[in-house]
This record gives C-alpha cells, sequence and structure tokens, in this order.
C-alpha cells in the first residue's frame, strides 16, 4: 500500500500537480481529504459494529499490540518517495502522503479496537513504535503481536507467546472488505489464545 501511496504521490509530482486530487477508498473516489477521511471513518464504524464481544476473556493474559505510529509511517512514505523521485515531497504530493497515511493507520488501529471490543485477552495494549521494524517477547502474563516492514511490500506479522515462542501470524485474507479483514484478523487472533 505504501508503495502504491508513493508511486501516486511521485508521479502527481513529476505532473506538476496539474490533474486536481483525488482519493480512492474501496471503490469509490473521492475529491477532497475530508470526504476520504469520512468514507474510511464511515467503513471502519460499521466493521467495528460486527464484532460480538465474547461475555469473558479467554485467557488472563494482556496481549500486546504493536503497530508503527502514524508519524513512523509518514517517514518511511516519505523516504520512500524521495528514493523514487529524488526530490522531497511537497504541495499536493505531501498531502497525499499524509492523508492517505492517515487513514492507513486507521486502518491499523482498527486492530486494536476489534480486540478490545472482542474480549479474548483480560487486557490489549497498543504501543505505537517508533520504526518499521521491532522485536517483541512474550512472558507468562502477556502475549506480542506486531508487525514489520523491513522493506517496501515486505510487512509481516509475527506472533509471540512463551509457550510457543515466535511464530509468523496470517489471517484469511479471502475477504477484501474491511469487515472481513477484521474479522478474520480477530478470528486468527482468538484461534492464537485458544492454542495457549
Amino acid at each position: 500500500m505504501v508503495k502504491q501511496l508513493v508511486a501516486a504521490a511521485g508521479l502527481l509530482f513529476l505532473a506538476g500537480c496539474a490533474v486536481p486530487t483525488t482519493y480512492t477508498y474501496g471503490t469509490q473516489n473521492y475529491s477532497s481529504a475530508q470526504t476520504f477521511h469520512a468514507a474510511a471513518n464511515a467503513d471502519m464504524v460499521a466493521a467495528l459494529s460486527t464484532v460480538t464481544p465474547l461475555p469473558v476473556p479467554l485467557t488472563d493474559k494482556t496481549l500486546i499490540l504493536a503497530i508503527p505510529s502514524e508519524s513512523t509511517r509518514f517517514n518511511y512514505a516519505k523516504s520512500l518517495f524521495v528514493r523514487q523521485t529524488g526530490q522531497q515531497p511537497m504541495n499536493e504530493a505531501l498531502a497525499i502522503l499524509q492523508n492517505v497515511g492517515r487513514v492507513n493507520q486507521m486502518g491499523m488501529r482498527i486492530y486494536y479496537d476489534g480486540l478490545l471490543k472482542r474480549n479474548i485477552y483480560k487486557s490489549v495494549q497498543l504501543i505505537e513504535m517508533q520504526a518499521m521494524t521491532g522485536e517483541f517477547s512474550a512472558s507468562p502474563e502477556a502475549d506480542a503481536l506486531y508487525i514489520t516492514e523491513p522493506a517496501p511490500g515486505s510487512a509481516q506479522w509475527f506472533y509471540v507467546s512463551d509457550k510457543h515462542g515466535k511464530q509468523i501470524f496470517a489471517a484469511d485474507r479471502s475477504d477484501p472488505s474491511t469487515t472481513g479483514k477484521l474479522n478474520a484478523f480477530i478470528e486468527a487472533v482468538q484461534a492464537q489464545a485458544i492454542r495457549e
């Protein structure tokens, strides 16, 4: 996603921004950042409303969920833009990086909100990483779930537990909708918690 964003912003930069900026979310185009953000927010609120809480947590453990912070993702996208164009993003290109980055961060944070609502773990702690890579360990009281992206297009989730150690974490991607991705992610986390 970041790679596509940088390529689109690069084309705008090289084209001199003669074309009005449009944002695409799902299959719809939006002519302003405000309508783009509103559409993404409405979609994520609708997806979150489909999550059914468990009556009691499956485990007394805490889940540590770690994702890169919005500023970390923005700086990463900027560095990719510079690498592709040889220039710093300005004006429309900078606005695109910021606006798409904000929506991408909302898309990552919904996993935290969904896990909180589902009530699989006694508690869920969100850590916003200051780098695109990181390593987290587990303890008898806490499991960790984190994403790393050491290079463009190489994002990978890892699940770490005291019992099973570090494992690659994956969820079903057959439903590309926000609701489908969120629920598949939650079900995969729940399956890990049951294994423990």
